[in-house]
Parts: C-alpha cells; structure tokens; sequence
C-alpha cells in the first residue's frame, strides 16, 4: 500500500510545502525567489520513508514511537544544488532551514555541523531511492531554482557587515511564521479581522474630544495643545520621529494618537508601543483596550494576566505573530524579537514590517547596549519601512548615533510647555544627610505628602524605619521587594492617603525605590530623591505637585551618609548628574540634558570599545546568532519566588486568585505572587533557608521573613 506523505494528521505534505513556500515569500519580498525556495525545502525530509510510515500510523491512531527528524535534509538538498564552497551565501540559507526548530546557532559551528565535519551530530543518510517524491512539488522546487539567482544575495547579504544577521533573521522568522501559520490554518484557525489605522484613529480622536473638549484648568489646557500638536506632526515623513514633552502633559494618549494617525497617514500596518518597565505598561495598556477596543489591542509582557473572556486560542496566536494592528509590549520583548536566536521570537519579525513603533520613556535604554539598539533599530527604518517615535521628558542626543530623529513639535512649543508645567524647584543637599536629618525637615517642612526615593532596598528600608518613628505620619514602603500583586494594594492605598491628606487628613511619607517613579499617578507635596541618573530624578519629580496646585514645591536630591551598595551600572550615572548640575540645578533645561546625553554617549563609545565587553554588533558581522542571544540581557536575570498573599495579610479575592493560580499551576498568574531575586540575593537566601522548593515545578517558595517586602534572615 502506498502512503501519503503527510505534513501532519489532516494536512497533506504538499499542500504544506506550497503553502510554507507562498507565505514565506510574501512575508520576505525583498528576496521573494529565495524565501520561497526555503519555505518549500523545510520539510523536505517529511518526505523520507520513516516520517511518512510514522505521521500515517498517527494519523489513524497508533504510535510507532518518536518520529526522525526532519529540518536538515532540506539544508543539505539545497547544498547539493550549489556545490561549489564559493556559494556560500546560498550555504548561509541552507543555516535557516536546519534550524526552523531548533534556533539560530552561531555561524561557523552551524556551517561544520552542516559540512559533516561535527561528529557529536552526524548528518542523516539521504539515500533517495525509495523516497516517493511527488512530480507537482520537484517541478515547483525546480522552477524555484531557476528562478532564484545568486548575484541577488550580493548586496543583500554584504559580508561583515551587522545587517546580515539582521536581514538572514528576518528571512528566518518569515520561514517560522509561515510554517507556523500554515500549520494553523490547517487545524481551522483563520487570520483575524481587524479596524483599519484610520478607524482606530479616528475612534481614539472622538473619545479624547467628548472627555476634554472642555479643560477646567490651565494644565488641561496646555495637555489639550500638546495633544493638537502632536496630531499635526502624524503627517511628518516616515522615519524616526521624536516628541519632547514634560512630565504630566499626558503624553500616553496624545502620542498614541499620533502613531495612529501618522499609521492611516502613510499606510502603516501597525502600532508597537513599548516602554522599559512593565510598571508603566499595566495601565497604559488597560486604557488603550479600552478606548480602542480589546480585540484590537494585545498586550506582551511576562506578568500580564489575560481575561478569563478571550479564547486562549486565538490569544495564543495573536501573540505568536504580534497579529493585531495595536500591541502592548516592552522594550525587553522587542529587542528579544530583533536579537534572539529562538524560533518563537524570531517567528514576530515580519510582523515589524510597515510598522509605527513607540519607544516611550525611551531614556530607560540601557546605555551600554544603546548604539546597537539604535543601530538595529535604524535598520528597521531603512530596510523594513519603520517609523519610529521616540518620547521622553529627557530626550538623549542620538545625532552622534548616526540617525538625526525630525522633531515633531516647534522648539518654541517645547519650551513653553517645559516652563508652564514647572511644578518644582530642585535643591542640592551639599553635605550627605542621614535619615534622622531629612525626617526633621519633613516634620518642619508640615507639607501634607513627601515622597522619598531611593537606590537600593536596603536604603529604603532604613528611611522607612526612622519615619515610623514620627509622630501624627501615616508611613508607607512601595519597592520591588514586595510582589505585584501587594504593591498593587499598597499603591491604592497610597493614592487615597495622598488625596486624604491634601484634605486635612493625617500626614504621610511614602518610602519607595525608582519602582514607583514611572507609570504611578501620584501628586505629593514634595520630595527627595537619592543621587541618581538624571532621566530618574526628573521623572520622580513628575510626581510631585503633579497637577500643580501648590506653587511652591521642593524636591531635593541628596547623598546619604550611610554607604549603600550601588545598582550595576548606576554609579557612572550618577557621576554624569553631578557634571550636568555643575551647569546648574534647572534639571529641565535643555542645555543641561544636552551635557548630560553628550557624557552617556562618550560613557556608551567606551563600553563598545572595552576590549573586556562583549561587542554585539561585531558578533552580528561574524553571524554569532547564538552567542548575541545569550549574552544579551536588558535587565539583570532574577531568579522568581512565590510570595504567599497570606504573608501581607491580603484580602479574600486575592487569596482565591493565588489558591486556584496554584491548583492550576498557572504562572502567568502566580507571576503577580513573585519576587525577583539577583543572583547574589537568590543564593544567600538559599544558604539562609529563606526559600524551599514549591509545590510548583520551577518555583521556590520564600519561607524567610516577609514585612513590607523579602527580608534576608537565617531562618531556621
């Protein structure tokens, strides 16, 4: 009996392969010829006798055990087609399809593997003479040969050069995508049907008229011009735009608004907002679904927790491929997109094409890895169609860098709308201050709300427990030390003490970490901040006197007496702060933010050019795929412990939630019940017995002493 040699149960192999070959070179069209020849040789080895034998038995209910692999023989067909070593870049191709499972490796060890020359992965025996191959799919295969032609890989695939990699991981993602939709589609599933750009922006545009058509104060007013401006600056060229505007004049809605407008504008596909901390993301997120309608807003981040009413299914494949026209996410899973070597980030690369994309709070990219972000990120621009929109109240210097952002708004609006929205007055504590010292100026200061901020937990814990000990102050602690899910109940309990206390209400001091300096609407009296880098300091100053109703406001950066052990990286920061103030403590100036981005792009020249730090833009030009994906790290690793809710005391629902997240084993969920911990705090608390292992599978448990957060102790 002959067999058809299948895809998978249901779906023939060659509707599979025809299937992978169109999708893949649309997805790719700047190489379409060659895209499709991959797309139509990734499962090739489907065709050998063993898989055909064992898919068949599948699909009629047996099982002949584990089923060979299949993704090299693909590679090694299209070798033979172009035997000449001097092919190489056709070799290069040959990488992708071997590795649609298993991920981009490094070049030269991928390249061995595939000459032969690895013994540890001994290549398959392509004897082809009982492979039964049917005569439509080798017509295709060799219509598709003839029609790809080498010179059109030349410039393409210019040798030594980062853009390669780039361009080779967009032809490797376009492959995973259309494999992995194709299988979809085949299972039932159908691309989903969104609103239009204009529609979206258009239903954006009359919900922001109808709620403040009408401003009651002068701040309303001033966020209403910013928000007319930044819809005029829709219409500028596409490319890398970049929008200045203070603290507080509601840059999350009116610059939304014109990434939508500038998409329906100039024909863009989609709007990719991103910002470096999920703090912020959380509620940007809830309110764009929810003027913008949820099934056209997705959102991507590691704790998000999606609503019991939406299909799983669907969920799931929308965030496979970033597929509707407005998505949530962090700049951790987009560079994870643009410099990961797995198959299922990479598969997310087609969908950057033609895209509006958001950087907000772009400030938060970490200076050592700044000028291969910027240089990967122009890429998108010049080579896929990208529009960029940069947004901050310290907007870098990125000139040196090499792109030149056009500014969307008049310099002369700027300034204006930096000097209507000075809320505060910076003041420099010459001497470093103990806590005692800043919580006498609290008591004499009588302001009704101070916000203190600091580095570390540690130093934050030490503030917290000398302001618990004035009189008539309610004293809270907000700080990373405390899962989500707590800090969630302790920030709107916060809130409300804050409103309270404007009324006449007890007086409070909120002792926090930069956790609460973005993405929290909190309006205190005044402030102190712990020397930082200057983007921190000014957004923490965001949170004093936030809607301007107390004209005189004071925020103090200060040293402590007491020596904390500082942050990676924050050190050379805050030395850059002290050279800027040197011009002057008007933080908001642009002369001052000039300096200041100038000292961070030298401090990020010498870190490309240490001899001791990993150059990714160098590992790109030798294809080092693997080796970038590994060492690249946006944010320092932690290792995640379950926090039990019972331990803060919290409320019934939040107890249920954490009780059935446990039965279920769902880590999206549990994630809301986690600390992080770095390496060097995970293993201390392992030797102090502060964390066992949970019931869950990859999840320890801290069993250390919890108050207001994870506290390191030798627990017996």
């Amino acid at each position: 009996m002959t067999l058809t040699p299948l895809a998978r149960p249901g779906q023939s192999l060659l509707t599979h392969l025809l299937g992978v070959g169109d999708r893949t070179s649309r997805l790719c069209s700047s190489q379409s010829d060659w895209a499709r020849l991959i797309g139509l040789l990734h499962d090739y080895g489907k065709y050998r006798p063993e898989w055909v034998k064992g898919i068949n038995a599948i699909s009629t209910g047996k099982d002949l055990g584990k089923l060979p692999p299949h993704a090299v023989e693909g590679a090694l067909y299209l070798m033979d087609r172009f035997p000449d070593r001097s092919h190489f870049k056709v070799r290069v191709l040959a990488l992708l399809i071997a590795s649609h499972h298993t991920g981009l490796g490094d070049l030269q060890p991928s390249m061995d593997w595939l000459s032969g020359k690895d013994s540890a992965r001994p290549l398959p025996n392509m004897d082809l003479r009982q492979w039964r191959i049917e005569d439509e799919y080798l017509e295709e295969v060799k219509k598709t040969l003839d029609a790809a032609k080498y010179r059109d890989l030349d410039n393409w695939m210019p040798l030594g050069d980062y853009r390669t990699a780039q361009r080779l991981r967009f032809l490797y993602g376009a492959l995973i995508a259309a494999d992995r939709q194709d299988a979809a589609m085949s299972d039932g599933w159908k691309p989903a049907t969104y609103q239009s750009m204009t529609a979206l922006a258009n239903k954006l545009a009359t919900w922001y008229e109808e709620k403040f058509s009408q401003p009651t104060s002068p701040l309303d007013r001033l966020r209403g011009d910013f928000y007319a401006e930044c819809q005029k600056a829709a219409k500028l060229e596409p490319g890398w735009l970049s929008v200045r505007g203070p603290c507080g004049i509601s840059k999350t809605w009116s610059v939304m608004q014109m990434a939508l407008d500038h998409a329906a504008q100039w024909d863009k596909r989609k709007v990719i907002y991103c910002v470096p901390w999920t703090a912020i993301l959380g509620q940007s997120y809830s309110q764009y679904q929810e003027v913008l309608g949820a099934d056209n807003v997705l959102g991507h981040w590691s704790t998000l927790v999606d609503p019991d009413t939406q299909d799983p299914k669907q969920l799931r494949n929308s965030r496979q491929w970033w597929e509707t026209p407005v998505i949530a996410t962090t700049m951790v899973q987009l560079f994870d997109v643009l410099l990961g070597s797995r198959a299922r980030t990479a598969q997310r690369m087609p969908s950057l094409q033609n895209a509006v994309i958001v950087l907000d709070e772009v400030q938060g990219l970490p200076n050592e890895l700044l000028i291969t972000c910027i240089k990967v990120l122009d890429q998108l621009v010049q080579d896929h169609g990208v529009s960029i929109i940069l947004s901050t109240a310290t907007m870098p210097d990125y000139v040196p860098l090499g792109i030149t952002p056009i500014e969307a708004l008049p310099q002369t609006k700027v300034d204006e709308y930096f000097a209507e929205t000075r809320r505060v007055e910076y003041r420099w504590a010459e001497s470093p201050l103990t806590w005692q010292a800043i919580a006498a100026e609290i008591v004499q200061s009588q302001k009704s709300s101070t916000l203190i901020v600091t580095n570390t937990v540690a130093a934050c814990d030490d503030a917290f427990v000398v302001m618990q000990s004035l009189p008539d102050y309610r004293v809270y602690k907000y700080t990373a030390s405390m899962s989500p899910a707590h800090r969630s109940v302790v920030l709107a309990e916060i809130k409300a003490a804050v409103e309270a206390a404007k009324k006449g209400g007890n007086r409070i001091i909120i002792c926090a970490t930069s956790a609460i300096e973005t993405g929290v609407d909190l309006d205190c009296a005044q402030g102190y901040r712990e020397l930082s880098g200057l983007e921190s300091i000014v957004q923490f100053a965001g949170r004093i006197n936030r809607n301007q109703k107390d004209s005189e406001c004071l925020v103090t950066i200060f040293k402590t007496v007491k020596q904390y052990p500082v942050p990676p990286g924050s050190d050379r920061r805050t030395t850059r702060t002290l050279q800027a103030m040197a011009m002057g403590t008007d933080l908001h100036s642009p002369a001052v933010l000039a300096f200041y981005s100038k000292l961070l792009f030298q401090d990020a020249i010498s870190s490309q050019q240490n001899p001791h730090v990993y150059n990714y833009l160098d590992g790109l030009k030798k294809l080092e795929w693997e080796t970038v994906s590994q060492k690249w790290q946006m944010i320092s690793p932690t290792t995640s412990v379950l926090v039990d809710p019972r331990r803060w005391n919290a409320l019934s629902d939040i107890l249920a939630e954490y009780d059935e997240a446990m039965s279920k084993a769902n880590y999206r969920v549990l994630q809301r019940h986690c600390v992080g911990l770095y390496k060097r705090k995970y293993q201390q608390a392992k030797d102090d017995r502060c964390v066992v292992e949970s019931q869950i599978k990859g999840l320890d448990e801290w069993v250390g002493s919890y108050n207001m957060g994870v506290i390191l102790n030798a627990n017996p």
